[in-house]
């Protein structure tokens, strides 16, 4: 059973991180930050916890936080960047290391909107990341704010959705309020270019019936990453590894597919 215990902690522009700890009995041989995905926390419907208790059991300390402007931690949601999430997991991982000094680089365990934000880090800080577990993550983000915004045309905003970053900060909340930065930002995160610079090794974990980052996605990009990649598809799963409407994965099959996630995960990062 795995010991629990919430820390608070700041990112690089200050910004003040919730998140929980969780340790095995024995003195652990590893570590790993999980970072969740967008309008959600720490727990990902108690998914999280359990994948932490998973980890726990074969001796892998983890830190799982809330992001900026989400859950317990600070900052406003249109502020949001994904340069600010990067900043967040490299934090996490700096305060696993400082406070319980394990050596070696946490392995870094990122679900859906942050799984582009945790390549990111891991292709600009390699020596942060020992191993990079992706699921069903979203890796294009300009696809995603920009391109299939109804409010883009040709690379420019429309006037009604530049008026409300104007007059109330954001265009939309898709879950989360989108700010000028971000829609700024997206244009240059190619995904082609970012994740080239990835030498970590890499598993993606994806449902074969994500409606929200379809599958595709993970298979575009699995030839990208400059180290190797493997991808786990789970047939039939829907996103956060879930049957249709289930969000709080009660769910028999959500729970086998989860377990076989977890499984495989504590694996991917033991051996």
């Amino acid at each position: 059973m795995a010991s629990e215990w919430e820390v608070r902690f700041r990112s690089l522009d200050g910004t003040e991180l919730a998140g929980t700890v969780a340790a095995p009995s024995e003195a652990a041989r590893g570590c790993a930050v999980l970072v969740h995905g967008a309008g959600v926390t720490r727990e990902e419907g108690g998914f999280f916890r359990r994948l932490a208790e998973g980890l726990a059991a074969s001796g892998l300390l983890s830190l799982r936080l809330d992001l900026r402007a989400h859950g317990a931690s600070g900052g406003r949601p249109q502020d949001i960047t994904i340069a600010g999430v990067s900043n967040d997991i490299r934090a996490a991982g700096d305060q696993v290391r400082r406070e319980w000094g394990l050596d070696g680089p946490p392995h870094v365990i990122a679900a859906s909107f942050s799984g582009g934000a945790a390549a990111l880090h891991a292709a600009y800080r390699p020596q942060d990341v020992g191993r990079l577990v992706l699921l069903n993550p979203r890796l294009d983000y300009r696809d995603r704010y920009v391109d299939s915004r109804p409010y883009f045309e040709g690379d420019y905003i429309s006037h009604p959705a530049a008026r409300d970053l104007d007059e109330l900060g954001f265009t939309e909340k898709s879950p989360f309020e989108l700010g000028r930065a971000l829609h700024n930002e997206v244009f240059y995160l190619d995904p082609d270019v970012y994740l080239r610079a990835v030498r970590a090794p890499v598993l993606m974990v994806h449902g074969t019936k994500d409606t929200f980052v379809p599958v595709e996605s993970s298979r575009r990009y699995q030839s990208v990453f400059a180290s190797q990649a493997d991808l786990m598809e789970l047939d039939g799963a829907q996103h956060g590894f879930a049957v249709h409407d289930d969000p709080g994965y009660a769910d028999p099959q959500t729970q086998v597919w989860q377990t076989q996630v977890i499984e495989r995960v504590t694996r991917f990062l033991t051996s």
